[in-house]
């Protein structure tokens, strides 16, 4: 699984690059891969805080592409989830 952290952690910074580069649709296409990689990671190891907090940044990243595109109502869900998966992490970890 350490290769699919990096190759997640990889693909959410791509994401990031295109939609700052000016390419939303190419930023939403590495970020949803890196979702779905983050999402399997953080589901088959629930104790591991740092998957929680890749898939964290990967909605994050949809929000803001959503925010970008005029997705209101997309980057409100994505940004929302984002902030609950931050929430829980801490919630978890208060120190």
């Amino acid at each position: 699984s350490r290769y699919r952290v990096d190759q997640g952690q990889l693909l959410e910074r791509i994401g990031a690059l295109r939609l700052a580069a000016g390419d939303p649709a190419g930023a939403r296409g590495a970020l949803a891969e890196a979702l779905a990689i983050c999402d399997g990671l953080a589901a088959e190891n629930p104790a591991v805080t740092r998957y929680r907090a890749s898939l964290a940044l990967c909605h994050h990243g949809l929000g803001a592409v959503g925010a970008a595109t005029g997705d209101s109502e997309g980057a409100r869900r994505s940004f929302a989830e984002a902030l609950r998966i931050q929430r829980d992490l801490v919630a978890r970890s208060p120190a």
